[in-house]
């Protein structure tokens, strides 16, 4: 599990982190340093909100010898907010494929996202 926090200019928060598994249960912190998350290839545009959606993402975390691969088996799977304070967000089923230690590695899992129409806003 990963995650970025994105602030309002663009960059990546640094208290963004992650959680590592391995198969024995072992846990690993992951800090903001400690990996990569980048959008890649295909977007989809929210017919509702105009939202664009990074839905191919690629996260490696080195140390750990992990490439990823992350893409949606079904493009439209967002949630409309309510209220103007209650945000639009992505959030689905993906499939991972890639390599760990350069051996072949593939998943499920899940992704979400937000703040891809406006910036999410604070109640006054």
């Amino acid at each position: 599990m990963v995650f970025h926090i994105r602030r309002r200019d663009g960059s990546i928060d640094p208290y963004s982190a992650g959680t590592y598994v391995d198969a024995q249960g072992k846990t690993t912190h992951l800090r903001a340093i400690d990996f990569s998350l980048l959008p890649f290839g295909k977007t989809w545009k929210s017919p509702v909100a105009g939202a664009v959606y990074p839905i191919e993402w690629k996260l490696a975390v080195p140390r750990l010898g992990l490439e990823l691969e992350a893409k949606t088996p079904l493009e439209s799977q967002e949630l409309i907010g309510k209220t103007k304070l209650t945000p639009n967000y992505w959030e689905g089923a993906i499939i991972l494929t890639g390599k760990c230690h350069g051996q072949a590695a593939s998943g499920v899992g899940y992704l979400e996202m937000t703040g891809y129409d406006h910036a999410v806003q604070r109640a006054q």
